[in-house]
C-alpha cells in the first residue's frame, strides 16, 4: 500500500508551540485582545488577524515551529510498522509555498524526521493541490488533518483518514470513503481493517 501523509498537525503536535509563539508576538505588538474565531486553522487569525498577517508570522517564527514542533504520540512506531510490512510513506506538504521562502523546508523537515525516528520513502513540500499529487503518486490512502483536503481526495476516489486536530473537532460531514481517528493507534487500526478487507476480496 502507498500510503500519502500530511505533516503539520497530522504527524506534528504543533498547537501548544505555535500558540506560545503567536502569544510571545502578540506581547512584542502590546496586543491585548480576545480570541474572536476560535476553529480557525491558523491559531494568529484565532484573534482576528488577517491571512496575510498570518503568513507573515510564519516567515518570522515558521523556522523555529518547523524545527521544534513536538511528534504526535506513536506516529514514529506505526509509520516503522507499516514499513516493515512493505507499505511505502509519501509525505506531502505545502509547508514553504507561499511563506519562509528564504529557507529550505526539506532540509529542516528531513532533520526534524530524523531525530525523531520517522521513516519516509518520498518528501514533497511547497505544494497544495495534494489531490492531484496523490493521484499522481499512486497513492491508496491519504492522512490529513485537513478536511479540504479529504474531500478534494475523495473526488477521486482516494480514502482518507481525517486525524482529529483542533480546527476540524467540529467537523461532521465527513466525505465518502473518510474515517476520522483521534491518534495514530486508531490510524494503524483503520489501515489494519482496509488491508484485512482488501484480502478478503482478493481470496473470494
Amino acid at each position: 500500500m502507498i500510503i500519502g501523509c500530511d505533516i503539520d498537525h497530522t504527524i506534528t503536535d504543533t498547537e501548544e508551540l505555535e500558540t506560545k509563539l503567536v502569544k510571545r508576538y502578540l506581547n512584542s505588538i502590546g496586543f491585548k485582545g480576545e480570541i474572536v474565531d476560535p476553529d480557525n486553522f491558523f491559531v494568529l487569525a484565532r484573534y482576528g488577524f488577517s491571512e496575510n498577517d498570518c503568513w507573515n508570522f510564519y516567515d518570522t517564527f515558521g523556522a523555529e515551529m518547523l524545527s521544534n514542533a513536538p511528534i504526535k504520540e506513536g506516529c514514529d512506531k506505526v509509520i516503522h510498522a507499516l514499513r516493515e510490512c512493505g507499505d511505502k510513506i509519501i509525505f506531502i506538504s505545502a509547508r514553504g509555498l507561499t511563506h519562509m521562502l528564504d529557507y529550505n523546508p526539506y532540509v529542516l523537515t528531513h532533520k526534524w524526521m530524523k531525530s525523531r525516528g520517522i521513516e519516509y520513502d518520498k518528501m514533497i513540500c511547497r505544494y497544495h493541490q495534494k489531490a492531484d499529487l496523490a493521484a499522481k503518486n499512486n497513492v491508496d490512502l491519504f492522512i490529513d488533518d485537513s478536511i479540504t483536503v479529504c474531500r478534494e481526495l475523495s473526488s477521486k476516489n482516494i480514502p482518507t483518514i481525517l486525524i482529529t486536530a483542533p480546527h476540524n473537532k467540529k467537523e461532521t460531514d465527513l466525505p465518502n470513503n473518510c474515517t476520522r481517528a483521534d491518534n495514530w493507534e486508531q490510524i494503524y487500526s483503520i489501515i489494519l481493517k482496509i488491508k484485512e478487507a482488501e484480502n478478503e476480496n482478493l481470496a473470494k
